[in-house]
């Protein structure tokens, strides 16, 4: 298999569901973990009385004798048990006095429950999936490099509407040479290759913060599955307890990280960031291990050994699930930083060097082809008829902007605060901020860059050049002054949702 096909297989392809079928797989197993609960407690309870307090179980009750001299066949016990749910139970009679055991049984109950409870409410993965898309959705209308240079699903662009931009951007660099005019020449080299730059490196982000959600999603996915699992096997664990067999060794297999890990690291391999996850989340496998190994080592088998075995899995959980959130972190701050450090690979301040069309040599006029300079003014940010002008890099640009925009991180990776690590939804929305706003004024600047070359291109031909002047004056200080708009701002919290 080449690695294009294991990559593809590994993230999906946009026309297979495979990806949702599982996940809806998991939450329907995760849906019934309220039973899956009571049955573990009831288990507990069983093996509590059985090992602990020395009764047997006998339909719905434990029971034991005690011998007496006095009494033929001795005393008896009888304490109900709980349900098949493990409600209720725990009142009767012990050694011929009225008994109540409830408390007992509410303090198992709630030792389940206070480990359990948080992680009753892991988010939901088709959500995180569905952010996933529209991260996705943004990304393909900024793809850059060929379609199979970009990785992964996202490589897939022959399925994806828009995208690779970038050839158009060569499409409009090879019209300007066929010209051979200084003019454009200069255009090129002062407004084309600084907004070509800027538009593949900031075509990264979305990419990112799409494999940064299907990771979040195979994490969550995983730990549902391992949640169920450590359920199941120690119930059965208590179960043997109960029946005073030798209880096996309970494993807790961290069905976690492996998917993960190849899910975030493929897009994030693909994005060429100037800091990506890929190395960072490798150490992360041999705590996985290191959980395994110490649980199965474990020779015990008495009730408390069973339930400190069953509280500690889920402590060894947590430190798994938090591992890989600390390394998301880690990830989406080292980008931030990068980005804040090296700001005008992201951020187009455009110049007037070389570009003057008042000295542009006579000979351009000849060059220049009107009909040429409107296709690459289509293309820039007019677009075509046909297409409801929608085909422009601008309207491309805008599109990825209101998807990426459209995604909330916040509800869809909310968890209790005690799992993982709580501040990925917001160094993630950090990230798709300064994306959001960077591309908004990378469409002004591309839109003001246009005008400009298509009133330079008006002064040359122009026999009133004093009357095209006076339009483009203004024009160039606005653009020599930059967009008021302060994309490298910090406030987070009051940026446009719109």
């Amino acid at each position: 298999m080449s690695q294009l096909e294991r990559k593809t297989k590994i993230m999906g392809n946009p026309n297979d569901n495979s990806e949702i079928q599982i996940t809806k797989k998991v939450e329907e197993d995760f849906s019934k973990v309220s039973t899956a609960i009571g049955h573990l407690k009831k288990a507990a309870i069983d093996a509590y009385m059985c090992k602990v307090k020395g009764f047997k179980l006998e339909g719905g009750k434990y029971t034991d004798i005690t011998p007496s001299t006095q009494v033929p066949g001795g005393i008896k016990s009888s304490i109900t048990a709980p349900d098949a749910e493990g409600n209720n139970g725990g009142e009767g009679t012990r050694m011929g006095q009225p008994a109540d055991m409830r408390s007992d049984f509410d303090a198992i109950r709630r030792k389940i429950d206070t480990a359990i409870d948080p992680w009753t409410k892991l988010p939901q993965i088709e959500p995180i999936l569905a952010a996933a898309n529209g991260f996705q959705s943004s990304a393909s209308k900024v793809l850059f490099t060929s379609a199979m240079d970009a990785g992964g699903t996202l490589a897939q662009g022959n399925h994806m509407p828009g995208g690779l931009i970038g050839g158009q951007l060569e499409n409009v660099e090879r019209k300007i040479s066929a010209m051979n005019s200084d003019m454009l020449t200069a255009f090129a080299n002062t407004r084309l290759l600084p907004i070509k730059a800027v538009i593949q490196n900031l075509s990264y982000i979305p990419r990112l913060c799409c494999g940064a959600l299907w990771a979040e999603a195979k994490v969550y996915q995983g730990a549902k599955a391992t949640v169920l699992r450590v359920i199941k096997e120690t119930t059965d664990r208590f179960n043997v307890i109960a029946s005073a067999g030798t209880a096996p060794n309970m494993s807790v297999p961290m069905e976690i990280l492996k998917q993960a890990i190849e899910a975030y690291s493929i897009v994030a391999d693909a994005t060429n960031a100037p800091a990506t996850i890929a190395k960072t989340l490798k150490f992360a496998l041999g705590a996985v291990t290191g959980v395994n190994e110490k649980i199965e080592k474990s020779e015990r088998s008495e009730f408390d050994d069973a339930m400190n075995d069953f509280l500690s899995s889920f402590e060894d959980i947590n430190k798994t699930v938090t591992a890989i959130e600390n390394d998301l972190d880690a990830s989406f701050t080292a980008n931030y930083s990068s980005m804040d450090s090296n700001r005008e690979a992201y951020d187009i301040k455009l110049s007037y060097d070389n570009f003057d069309p008042e000295r542009t040599p006579q000979k351009d006029m000849l060059e220049i082809k009107r009909e040429s300079v409107d296709k690459i003014l289509d293309i820039l940010y007019r677009g075509t008829e046909t297409s409801g002008r929608s085909d422009s890099v601008t309207a491309k640009l805008s599109s990825s902007r209101a998807d990426a925009n459209a995604v909330d991180v916040y509800p869809v990776l909310e968890k209790p605060t005690n799992i993982g690590n709580g501040h990925v939804s917001r160094s993630l929305s950090e990230l798709q901020r300064r994306y959001v706003k960077l591309v908004e004024n990378l469409v002004w600047d591309i839109e003001n860059a246009g005008k400009d070359l298509d009133l330079g291109v008006e002064l040359i031909f122009s026999e009133d050049r004093e009357s095209v002047k006076r339009e483009w004056e203004p024009l160039r200080k606005r653009i020599q002054g930059g967009d008021p708009k302060d994309p490298w701002g910090n406030d987070i919290w009051e940026w446009d949702l719109g």
